[in-house]
């Protein structure tokens, strides 16, 4: 439930960023049923911020509707509040797929045993593996691939996309094999890249004979040409 939570709160657009860190680390103690009880202590030693600040932004988060005080408290003294968060967290659907261990040794020779589920010990749910200079390690797996960069295209693509902004296939080759060439250096969104360079009458196609020109670095978009 806790990877739920935390999934959602990331997703929240919340101001000010204290206020959402403390959500997030709200989310992070979630436990089953919806249910999120750390001491200000706790949360104080987890955000490192204040601890007036912690009470405001619950406060504040309570108002907001982002979570709500159940009226229950826990707690040797009684005093620790359990605040609930909304039932449409436990639908969320995981992307991170199944755990699986690795398949290369690991030194054990810490405190933690291999295959000890852990829950809430980091921000993610996973399986101890071992434990290696002293540091815990745990393993994730994924049941999706990873998506490709929007700053590099294949080939096929790189034609594809060519043809539908309505320049021959050859276009995008030629801006391909270019991008190939460097790296794809600087390139955040191959396909704005693509539209820019079509508006400025760069790409191969629109080329004057023995015209040649310059292009500008423009680092505002974050496209390289």
């Amino acid at each position: 439930m806790s990877l739920r939570a935390m999934l959602w709160a990331y997703d929240q657009e919340i101001f000010p960023a204290s206020n959402k860190f403390v959500l997030i680390t709200l989310a992070n103690f979630c436990g089953d049923a919806g249910k999120s009880y750390p001491s200000i202590g706790s949360l104080h030693r987890a955000t490192s911020l204040q601890e007036e600040t912690i009470r405001k932004a619950i406060g504040k988060l309570i108002e907001q509707g982002f979570i709500k005080d159940s009226g229950e408290t826990v707690g040797a003294t009684g005093r620790v509040k359990v605040y609930q968060f909304p039932d449409s967290v436990s639908e969320i659907p995981l992307k991170t797929g199944g755990l699986k261990r690795r398949n290369t040794p690991v030194n054990t020779n810490g405190n933690t045993p291999a295959n000890t589920p852990v829950f809430r010990s980091c921000l993610i749910e996973g399986t101890v593996t071992g434990n290696r200079n002293g540091e815990t390690e745990f393993v994730l797996a994924s049941d999706s691939k990873p998506s490709k960069p929007k700053g590099r295209a294949t080939l096929e693509e790189a034609k594809s996309f060519s043809k539908e902004i309505g320049l021959p296939e050859s276009d995008g080759e030629s801006f391909y094999w270019g991008k190939e060439g460097n790296g794809w250096k600087n390139v955040k969104d191959w396909k704005a890249t693509m539209r820019n360079w079509k508006l400025q009458g760069w790409m191969a196609s629109q080329k004057q004979p023995g015209k040649t020109f310059k292009r500008n670095n423009e680092e505002n978009d974050g496209v390289d040409f």
